[in-house]
């Protein structure tokens, strides 16, 4: 494939009718579903939306949920959402709600990026929920791991032609720090 050894690659084909057809594709990145701070009722506007247009795809760049487990040094039981107090497993809680969530919306799914949420959680904790998640969601394989390539190849019926939009997604890296991040660090500390 394309995206190389080191790369995971997903190809989609999508059919449409006409070049007057438009494509709505919705980009979903750290919705963090377990944070009290997510606005889960937008949320749910925006995956309705999603439901409703039958043009619609979307895709998810990863943190889908905020996948902090009780022994993790960083869990604050404040900072939980209300739905997972009194959940023993709350990777799991997080997992199931996610799914029913974005169920509506799940065969419109192209591609899934694991975050460093899904990833923290896998490695200290040995719970997979990155893929167990997608295969809840679609039987299509739409996981890219951390990044990935997301071919698209469309299809215009009235034609026969076919065009196709490829797709570098990724969670980031970095937590937001460019790569002089360390050599920035220490002149703050000097100053």
């Amino acid at each position: 494939p394309p995206g190389g050894a080191d790369m995971e690659y997903v190809h989609k084909a999508i059919r449409y009718e006409s070049r007057t057809d438009a494509l709505h594709l919705y980009l979903l990145s750290d919705t963090h579903l377990g944070s009290r701070y997510t606005k889960e009722k937008e949320l749910r506007r925006l995956v309705a939306t999603i439901a409703q247009d039958p043009a619609a795809w979307w895709l998810h760049l990863g943190d889908v949920c905020e996948w902090i487990s009780r022994r993790d040094r960083r869990h604050d039981e404040e900072e939980m959402a209300a739905w997972l107090w009194g959940h023993q497993d709350v990777a799991k809680a997080q997992r199931d709600y996610a799914a029913e969530m974005f169920r509506p919306i799940g065969g419109k799914l192209l591609a899934l990026c694991e975050g460093n949420h899904e990833a923290a959680i896998y490695q200290h904790e040995d719970r997979e929920v990155y893929k167990s998640l997608a295969e809840m969601l679609t039987p299509e394989r739409v996981c890219l791991g951390h990044r990935g390539l997301l071919s698209i190849a469309f299809t215009r019926m009235d034609a026969g032609s076919t065009w196709v939009m490829r797709l570098f997604l990724t969670h980031g890296s970095g937590g937001g720090q460019s790569d002089g991040a360390a050599a920035n660090r220490l002149a703050r500390i000097a100053r």
